[in-house]
């Protein structure tokens, strides 16, 4: 038979005019928060999210925010960037201001100040503060180099000392830094091959046997030997307008996830970006400032004016149609298997690989169902049972079987009709 995904293409259906969409939480400071613009996000062994805002550090338990200001010790309320390394340490940076701890409930001072920095890499023995709105002409970034345990402050180094390829300070994941040597990319024990086509590395992530790598115009995914598995272009290059930020995570699920301020918020699918910001209400313009991940996969979002967000489970979605067609009345599964249809009042769709196809419209209401493991599509139009060789499932008139066999076909019609029709 058929593969159902081909007909779609020789068709030439049109894709519904619906997307998928996330249920999410959404916490202003009618909820407790000390205001409605944060800046960055982190966790502590606790579980707790760690929130730098314009107004403080902020503790939000699942229940409830708890928040530390300048007379808690902060030398600024204006907290930029807040991190957490090995030891559990939360450094937080403060706008103009010292970079600071939280320790124990407590804030620590240090004698560093943070020169106007917007980020923090935190690594077993160094600090990195820098400013990802503050580029040099190659689009690296400007930073400061901190011994982590005497709190010395190297040099600032400019755009020479840095590896061609890498625009931030440094690579890491999880406090461990990853070096690119010799056109390798060296994290713990793996070495992997950096692609010859590669021009700017912004961000590398580390899962199993793949490495995705953050290109100034396009997200690499590829394999330990190096062979590029995916390349897919970014919505905007990463340094369109260096005044913005941008930010890109990968959840437990291996989505990937890509902020670009000013421009929206998008989740790679199917190798194509989808933005999303619109479903959480928030326009491409609203300011976007961090993503975060937590242990347990629920996505952060940290917005400037509007609040913070959370998606709690990434693996649940739901489609949202306008007018009639958010009537759902049937499903089933196709007869390979590999997609399911789904019909509303009037149309019917199939969704496979997390998309949803429009397949066909009717004037009249429909429904589909299985009936011994084959796709039926009811109709109210008088016809008989016949084999839809295109769209590969049976078209039948009433609304249920009751019998289907080799020679007779009883299928209820309205609430008490029963129609038979004998197979030729």
């Amino acid at each position: 038979m058929k593969n159902i995904l081909c007909l779609f293409i020789i068709l030439h259906f049109a894709i519904a005019k619906a997307q998928f969409r996330y249920k999410f939480n959404h916490y202003t400071s009618d909820d407790g928060l000390p205001t409605n613009t944060i800046y960055s996000i982190t966790q502590d062994y606790n579980g707790n999210i760690i929130l730098g805002t314009d107004n403080g550090l902020t503790i939000f338990d699942g229940n409830d925010f708890k928040n530390f200001n300048v007379k808690d010790g902060l030398s600024n309320p204006y907290i930029v960037a807040v991190t957490k390394d090995e030891n559990q340490t939360i450094w937080l940076v403060n706008y103009n201001g010292k970079l600071q701890k939280f320790v124990n409930n407590k804030i620590v001072n240090t004698p560093i100040f943070s020169k106007q920095a917007n980020d923090i890499i935190v690594t077993k023995n160094k600090i990195y503060l820098y400013n990802s709105q503050n580029r040099y002409a190659n689009k690296t970034y400007y930073y400061q180099e901190i011994n982590k345990n005497n709190y010395r402050n190297y040099t600032p180094k400019n755009n020479n000392n840095i590896p061609n390829k890498v625009a931030p300070p440094i690579l890491y994941q999880e406090n461990s830094e990853i070096k690119v040597e010799n056109n390798f990319l060296v994290y713990n024990d793996q070495k992997v091959l950096l692609p010859s086509e590669i021009s700017l590395i912004h961000k590398v992530f580390f899962k199993k046997n793949k490495v995705y790598i953050l290109d100034e115009n396009y997200l690499f995914i590829v394999a330990i030997d190096g062979k590029i598995i995916q390349k897919t272009k970014l919505p905007k290059p990463i340094s369109k307008n260096c005044i913005y930020k941008y930010d890109f995570i990968i959840d437990q699920n291996n989505n990937c996830w890509l902020n670009l301020q000013n421009q929206g918020l998008y989740i790679l699918k199917n190798n194509s970006w989808t933005a999303i910001n619109q479903d959480l209400g928030l326009n491409s313009t609203d300011n976007i400032n961090f993503l975060f991940c937590d242990f347990k996969s629920k996505i952060w979002i940290a917005t400037n004016e509007k609040g913070l967000f959370c998606i709690e489970n990434t693996t649940t979605t739901y489609y949202l149609f306008p007018n009639e067609n958010n009537y759902f009345n049937g499903f089933a599964n196709s007869l390979d298997e590999k997609s399911l249809f789904v019909s509303s009042k009037f149309c019917l769709y199939a969704y496979k690989n997390e998309i949803l196809v429009l397949i066909k419209k009717s004037d009249t209401e429909i429904k589909i169902e299985n009936y011994n493991n084959i796709p039926v599509l009811y109709t109210p139009l008088k016809t008989k049972p016949y084999w839809d060789k295109k769209l590969q499932l049976l078209t039948v008139q009433g609304r249920q079987f009751l019998q289907y066999d080799s020679q007779n076909n009883f299928i209820l019609n309205g609430t008490n009709g029963i129609s038979n029709y004998k197979n030729n």
